[in-house]
């Protein structure tokens, strides 16, 4: 009984250690804990956060815990030119240094210090490759049916998780999961490497990975829309002319698009989420219950299957 008391109980005691900090923010899950700040410059960075881990220090020593110091790293993120203007910079806690990376997994996500997803995203075709691989060793036992539901159960998943966030990936990358979805389609219809992927995927029922990440954008930005207890969001996804508290009685649902020229800019996630939210009809934006309008887009967004045959 206790055990199962203990994570709950560790999350209530850990929540004390927002309260330390002035001014960076915290992301607390579990037990894996993200501080992070936006400064100017590097020096204005690493001063903020040395004072920050001053009072971490001490709000762990007052609570007789201890922070694996082996286990923390830190990442500065900025572009190219930026990141190689920055000499050595250091970072210590109770008087050990913490370890500067450029790449760390991040409940699940692989963050680089250029904020470019291209590693994460081969991290994911190539475990997505093993479990399609594993599917194909008990293909000759299972018949369409079984087949697509272990797709949907060991593959799809991974595809989806953080898909949002990884979709800011140039087409090149992304490219490379549609190719694994083509795959598993050839492989659960047993079709020829020369079949139509479209006649597949329509055969299948499959969304295509593009529109089928564009689909859970609009999800989140419908949530924000019209539930207020999970508006986090909110500083990115503004009503046309409207506060949030009228958008739910007006006939306008549209979302401010940020003035982002570059191509760059333009894949970020607080820009692709006003612009694919706007896609939607006024009909479809206008629906409030969550189900009811994921099952009305999902539906139009689903391909439809012609057996020509017959």
């Amino acid at each position: 009984m206790e055990s199962r008391r203990a994570p709950l109980l560790f999350i209530v005691y850990i929540n004390g250690l927002t309260d330390q900090l002035t001014d960076i923010q915290a992301s607390l899950y579990a037990d894996d804990t993200a501080l992070y700040c936006s400064r100017p410059t590097v020096v204005e960075i690493m001063l903020t956060l040395h004072i920050e881990l001053e009072s971490v220090n001490q709000w762990f020593r007052a609570n007789h815990l201890t922070l694996n110091t082996k286990r923390t790293k830190f990442v500065i993120f900025g572009n190219k030119t930026k990141l190689g203007n920055i000499g050595d910079v250091n970072l210590t806690m109770n008087n050990e240094l913490i370890e500067r990376v450029s790449t760390f997994k991040y409940l699940g996500i692989v963050l680089v210090e250029t904020l470019s997803f291209e590693q994460h995203v081969d991290h994911l075709y190539k475990k997505c490759c093993q479990k399609l691989g594993a599917i194909g060793k008990v293909r000759d036992c299972l018949n369409k049916k079984l087949t697509l539901q272990l797709y949907k159960s060991l593959v799809t998943p991974h595809m989806d998780y953080g898909d949002v966030i990884y979709m800011s990936a140039n087409k090149e990358t992304l490219a490379k999961l549609q190719l694994v979805q083509n795959k598993a389609c050839r492989l659960i219809l047993r079709a020829h490497r020369r079949t139509s992927t479209d006649d597949m995927h329509s055969n299948l029922r499959l969304m295509r990975l593009e529109p089928r990440r564009e689909f859970h954008l609009q999800c989140i930005c419908h949530t924000n829309i019209y539930f207020e207890d999970y508006a986090c969001l909110s500083k990115f996804f503004e009503p046309v002319g409207l506060n949030r508290r009228t958008t739910r009685s007006s006939n306008n649902k549209n979302m401010k698009v940020p003035n982002i020229r570059s191509t760059k800019g333009r894949m970020a996630f607080r820009y692709k989420g006003p612009v694919t939210w706007n896609k939607l009809s006024n009909t479809e934006k206008a629906i409030e219950k969550y189900t009811t309008f994921k099952s009305v887009v999902r539906r139009k967004l689903l391909p439809t299957f012609d057996d020509h045959s017959t």
